[in-house]
């Protein structure tokens, strides 16, 4: 499920990255605009590194990860979105400028190869890591809808 996310996660960034280079492109802005957005941007970005932090710390502590892994990972992946945006970095700290992923058993999620154009569909991959499961009993009862509470 990881890899799934991990993907989807690079696609979008792949597609924003390349959408606001070509509208900055096309339609330039003032210096000083210019100057605004990038700040406007950085802030956005150091926002939601802040906020996926919080969100990898709870949800991947369950399975052992150490928050300083999810920390140190976070912020190299905030930095590679404000690179594939053409921003300069918002945490400029040695430690989050690495080349390659900072998080060693990561690599086994990493989407490199997607950068070099080898891309695969969905459907094209091999499960590994799937159980095959049976529904029961998958009749609704009507009645109990009532009970229900959205």
């Amino acid at each position: 499920m990881i890899r799934y996310i991990h993907k989807d996660e690079f696609q979008h960034t792949y597609l924003n990255g390349h959408t606001h280079r070509a509208v900055l492109t096309d339609y330039p802005l003032s210096p000083e605009a210019m100057e605004k957005h990038v700040e406007w941007s950085l802030n956005f970005i150091r926002e939601n590194v802040k906020r996926e932090i919080a969100y990898g710390v709870d949800l991947f502590s369950t399975i052992g990860v150490r928050p300083s892994e999810i920390d140190t990972y976070i912020h190299w992946l905030g930095n590679i979105r404000c690179q594939s945006l053409g921003l300069p970095l918002a945490f400029p700290d040695d430690k989050f400028k690495a080349n390659e992923n900072p998080i060693p058993w990561m690599k086994a999620y990493d989407d490199s190869r997607l950068d070099a154009g080898q891309k695969m569909d969905f459907f094209e991959t091999n499960n590994t890591q799937y159980t095959k499961s049976a529904a029961k009993n998958t009749q609704i009862d009507k009645s109990a809808r009532k009970k229900l509470k959205f």
